[in-house]
């Protein structure tokens, strides 16, 4: 068991750990993005330093400011759609952006929809941003009869003949 002064050891450690590890990591995404390195490695870089995933995004989102990157970089990178889209928006980041960055990314559009809407995403404004030309929206066809031309037989002649072509 362990003493009072291990306890209070370990408390001020855990309190160091909590508090300051993740203004660190903070602090390599700016550098890396500094850098201009790829977001790709922005994002594996805070990962490998033992960030989690919704907070590297998070942190990515609030230094770069485009959620576009981040989301195509962390679904192209394996990370589930959903878990990415929900991470990103909940982060605080544009919504277009996010839905633009997981269709780039090879998500289809039905999924995004969901994943948005699942994440608390107004179902109206992710209508809207899905219509956008090249976002995997396609209007409906308009439905217009079709043109049946009409055969006129000459008066008095003309024969008759079989409508069904199972009939030889």
């Amino acid at each position: 068991m362990a003493t009072i002064k291990e306890r209070v050891i370990l408390t001020i450690f855990a309190v160091f750990v909590i508090a300051f590890i993740p203004q660190a990591i903070r602090a390599d995404i700016k550098y890396d993005l500094s850098q201009r390195l790829s977001m790709n490695n922005v994002l594996s870089n805070a990962l490998s330093a033992g960030m989690p995933l919704d907070k590297a995004i998070a942190g990515i989102i609030k230094e770069a400011g485009s959620a576009a990157e981040v989301v195509e970089a962390a679904i192209r990178m394996g990370h589930p759609p959903c878990i990415v889209i929900t991470d990103a928006i909940e982060a605080g980041g544009n919504l277009e952006q996010v839905i633009v960055g997981a269709f780039k990314a090879g998500v289809s559009s039905d999924i995004i929809a969901r994943c948005a809407i699942d994440a608390g995403a107004d179902p109206d404004v992710v209508a809207k941003i899905m219509q956008q030309p090249g976002l995997g929206y396609s209007p409906p066809i308009i439905a217009t009869p079709a043109y049946i031309p009409a055969f006129v037989t000459p008066i008095g002649g003309g024969g008759g003949g079989s409508v069904s072509p199972s009939i030889p």
